[in-house]
């Protein structure tokens, strides 16, 4: 395309890919995105790995078809879609370094989930995966910001009716 739009950065050419490639570049990028969201945990989803890595698959399919002559070797999407997902570990938590924390107890090494847990299977469990030396992560607030708005609004309403009532008597 004659088209060339400006980039602030200076580090690429200019040249979209004409509007069909570039719906489906979007529709590639936005299947990833949705299926990695997080709502996909309030609609208890699970993610697998096959799953991502097709949608990875697509991207960078729809990538070479829209780009048929590569992106230049400095560009983020390329180095993002070419190097494995191992090296691209953006927290540097591995397995050698990693700790599980459920209850904000430490998991040791080869200790089932069920050993701790029991085996109901209708338990919600939120864990997280930090680094060893970090410690143990934050604590979940029990109460929710939603909730904790919700209940100063309804206790200020209850104390104005209160006061109404006095004023009343």
């Amino acid at each position: 395309s004659d088209e060339e739009t400006a980039d602030p950065a200076g580090l690429r050419t200019g040249n979209p890919p004409d509007e069909q490639m570039a719906g489906i570049l979007q529709q590639a990028a936005g299947a990833l995105e949705n299926y990695v969201a997080n709502k996909q945990v309030e609609k208890k989803v699970a993610l697998t790995c096959r799953e991502i890595d097709e949608k990875i698959k697509a991207v960078r399919d729809a990538v070479a078809a829209a780009y048929p002559k590569g992106l230049p070797e400095w560009e983020v999407s390329r180095m993002a879609l070419e190097e494995p997902l191992e090296k691209l570990n953006l927290q540097g938590v591995t397995e050698s370094n990693a700790s599980l924390y459920a209850f904000n107890k430490e998991f040791e090494r080869g200790q089932l989930v069920s050993d701790r847990l029991g085996t109901n299977e209708k338990s919600k469990v939120i864990c997280k995966l930090t680094l060893k030396e970090a410690g143990p992560p934050p604590r979940e607030a029990i109460v929710s910001e939603a909730e904790r708005n919700a209940m100063a609004a309804y206790y200020f309403k209850r104390q104005e009716e209160l006061k109404e009532l006095a004023d009343a008597d």
